[in-house]
């Protein structure tokens, strides 16, 4: 890990990284209108992509192990996992599923 963190920074972290991915999942809830999934939801899928940017980060030897690539790899696993689902959806939607 690239912290020598405790347990009251690593839930910090937790609980900003929640509630900034709340915060984006209203405005991706009215971006998106009918192809997204709700305030919730995007929240949720943000969180799950940014965890698994975070950790396709931490395991990849391509990338390094500091601070920045960590943000970037979250920020970009999360709205990926998004864009991903949603394009499945619309498609799903579009084809009478």
């Amino acid at each position: 890990m690239w912290i020598d963190a405790d347990i009251a920074l690593v839930l910090s972290i937790i609980f900003l990284g929640a509630a900034a991915s709340y915060i984006a999942g209203i405005a991706m809830d009215g971006v998106m209108g009918a192809d997204g999934f709700g305030t919730l939801i995007n929240a949720l899928i943000l969180m799950t992509g940014g965890f698994i940017g975070y950790y396709a980060q931490m395991h990849l030897p391509i990338f390094g192990r500091d601070a920045t690539w960590a943000a970037v790899m979250a920020v970009g696993g999360a709205f990926t996992g998004l864009a991903l689902l949603a394009i499945l959806k619309a498609l799903s939607s579009r084809m009478g599923f």
